[in-house]
């Protein structure tokens, strides 16, 4: 009897430790959506503009994010919550290198996106960063999309 309550405890902490584990990823909603606005990307000290990103961040913790402009610069890896509002994306490829690495910052105030930002990624032994506002005229206001 002491060992089946010793199991059903060792049981229960191994459930618990498995949900804290993938609760970082349930903490908001997943979503897909575009933002039309203003940005630059630096690659290896060279500029372009952007003027749209496609967000797709999915329940399964895996994020997509194409910025769109004078270049196309598509972002993946996984992303979790920040805080109480933001959401951070860590790279994992980009720019067609696997080996890719950085943080894409998404900064939130309430439902609205006020700035999308990488500061120091690199990719095929180069550096990139990214800076991107959302038009408040976005549909919604720049709300993000529910993926329901």
């Amino acid at each position: 009897m002491m060992k089946m309550k010793r199991l059903a405890i060792v049981l229960a902490m191994a459930s618990a430790i498995t949900l804290s584990a993938s609760g970082a990823w349930a903490q908001r909603a997943p979503m897909s959506t575009t933002f039309y606005g203003e940005g630059t990307v630096n690659l290896n000290g060279q500029r372009f503009k952007l003027n749209r990103v496609d967000v797709s961040l999915n329940r399964n913790g895996d994020a997509v994010v194409n910025f769109n402009g004078d270049r196309l610069i598509t972002i993946s890896g996984v992303w979790r919550s920040a805080g109480r509002e933001d959401y951070e994306v860590n790279v994992r490829r980009a720019l067609g290198d696997s080996r890719a690495d950085g943080l894409l910052k998404i900064d939130m105030a309430g439902s609205e996106v006020r700035r999308f930002d990488i500061r120091d990624g690199r990719y095929n032994n180069g550096r990139f960063s990214l800076d991107f506002t959302p038009r408040k005229d976005n549909w919604g206001g720049g709300q993000w999309g529910d993926l329901n």
